[in-house]
């Protein structure tokens, strides 16, 4: 079974408060589209009464919005993209993939059939866990 975002359903959408925003964000990967249309990917260092501190990690335009931590402005933010990450899944794969080798090599005598098997899980897996793992909330700033 796909959970919703990875089966391309739209992502969670809550609107909160700038007080209530601190527990949700503090810490956490979010991405955010700057007024001056730069997007920017980052962890949320400090959450201020007029401003929201990032350790940006990636952004759109290095030459408006440089990587590094910055103070953006509460009257700049309207929306926040908050990521998530299910760390269940990838355990949970990895288990899954060492019983499939399990099962292939001791009911297929076959060693390039093992191999091949082999080959895709480990390379699908990770794509697949990401799929599974990563999870978006769409936040809303009221004013």
């Amino acid at each position: 079974m796909l959970l919703p975002e990875a089966a391309g359903a739209a992502p969670r959408t809550v609107a909160v408060t700038w007080d209530q925003l601190e527990p949700m964000i503090l810490g956490e990967r979010v991405t955010i589209q700057l007024p001056n249309n730069v997007s920017i990917d980052g962890r949320v260092i400090e959450v201020k009464p007029d401003s929201l501190t990032v350790d940006i990690l990636r952004s759109s335009n290095r030459a408006v919005q440089p990587v590094g931590s910055a103070e953006l402005p509460r009257a700049s933010l309207t929306t926040i993209r908050l990521h998530h990450h299910r760390r269940y899944v990838r355990p949970l794969l990895l288990i899954l993939d060492i019983g499939a080798l399990i099962a292939v090599s001791k009911y297929n005598r076959s060693v390039a059939t093992a191999i091949a098997i082999g080959f895709g899980i480990g390379f699908g897996s990770p794509i697949l866990a990401r799929k599974l793992s990563d999870g978006v909330t769409v936040i809303t700033i009221q004013k």
